[in-house]
């Protein structure tokens, strides 16, 4: 074979400059390396084992947990103090409810402190380093963060239903908790 060296044009030297590039960079790029980006995890079920953003539960949200009605009922049943309460009881999302800078917590009850096909959500949100509950203690079967805003907080619509019925509460934001805006019963 017989090569003959000629002066490369612009258009042979782009090819060849794009080609030297992909050869560096293809083989880094694997099937299943590239990070994507993480969808923020709106619905919430009573069924579901596992949560999309899971975080720990704060020291101080267990806290505050701890002293809700129902949650009480169970430790002593249970004959558990308070400071003892298994955090497996638990399962704590990240949500963003005012912005992608407020790093907002989904608390959904685990075990002992769930029903049959339905659970109890709470909603918490960072002030001054602690967390501040924000709905508290709603039993439904989903939670889902809706688009739409009230007072700078996503609105948050909790689901339920029965055999003949569907419920679905609508809770607005109104400046320091959640409160319930309708509650729609549907004949199925």
């Amino acid at each position: 074979m017989i090569f003959i060296k000629r002066p490369m044009g612009r258009y042979a030297f782009g090819i060849v400059v794009v080609a030297a590039i992909a050869a560096v960079l293809l083989p880094s790029c694997k099937s299943g390396t590239v990070p994507q980006p993480q969808v923020e995890q709106v619905q919430f079920s009573a069924e579901d084992e596992q949560v999309k953003r899971p975080v720990p539960l704060p020291a101080a949200v267990k806290a505050v947990l701890s002293t809700d009605a129902g949650v009480k009922q169970i430790l002593e049943f249970e004959n558990i103090p308070a400071d003892k309460m298994p955090s497996t009881w638990f399962l704590t999302s990240e949500v963003h409810l005012n912005g992608p800078e407020e790093q907002d917590l989904v608390v959904i009850a685990r075990g002992p402190l769930s029903g049959a096909n339905v659970t109890t959500y709470w909603l918490f949100r960072p002030r001054g380093g602690q967390y501040e509950m924000i709905l508290s203690a709603a039993p439904a079967h989903t939670l889902i963060v809706s688009d739409t805003l009230s007072n700078g907080y996503r609105d948050v619509r909790l689901l339920s239903s029965t055999a003949d019925h569907a419920f679905e509460l609508l809770c607005k934001f109104d400046g320091k908790t959640y409160q319930p805006a309708v509650d729609t019963p549907t004949k199925r």
